[in-house]
């Protein structure tokens, strides 16, 4: 995928983050577990990836690739808690912190091998699951691109986000 399309995504989700709820877990059916709202967001980019973020998820050799051939970009959000929220103490102890995207709807699931969709008869890859991928596969793609995001549900706090190093950002004031 070429950085257009990426960043294309990366401004879809900045763009679609203002006015959704902060969440515990992505319990849907709970909306007692809303604490928040994203008030704001913004795409962030950069040459090289912060320390630590690069080898995450044992993914080192193509977060590296990737990084290369179309930097780094990140989308920070900022998110309005009501101060009676229970998840006010958990962040600022440091109790919790990593951050998950729930209700992605996109049009199409790009391999970032053939630049294409994964439908495209002239590509040979499928799209990769831990679960059944084996790394050494030169069947699966070694990641995907999610093409053509239009919705998208809601920020979560969570245990382990579905993107490797994606958490709450600390500012000092």
């Amino acid at each position: 995928m070429d950085a257009i399309r990426q960043g294309r995504l990366r401004f879809a989700i900045a763009r679609l983050l203002p006015g959704l709820p902060f969440t515990l877990d992505h319990d849907w059916g709970d909306v007692a577990k809303s604490q928040g709202l994203v008030y704001d967001a913004r795409v962030i980019r950069s040459d090289m990836a912060p320390s630590g973020t690069i080898d995450r998820a044992g993914n080192l050799v193509s977060n590296q690739q990737i990084v290369e051939q179309e930097g780094y970009m990140m989308v920070e959000a900022d998110v309005a808690f009501p101060v009676t929220s229970p998840v006010l103490s958990g962040l600022k102890f440091g109790l919790i912190g990593n951050v998950s995207l729930g209700g992605f709807v996109y049009s199409d699931v790009f391999c970032p091998s053939c630049r294409t969709s994964f439908d495209d008869k002239h590509c040979p890859h499928y799209v990769p699951d831990r679960g059944w991928t084996a790394e050494s596969d030169e069947n699966f793609a070694p990641y995907f691109i999610r093409q053509g995001v239009y919705d998208l549900g809601e920020l979560s706090i969570v245990l382990i986000p579905n993107i490797p190093a994606a958490g709450v950002v600390k500012k000092i004031m």
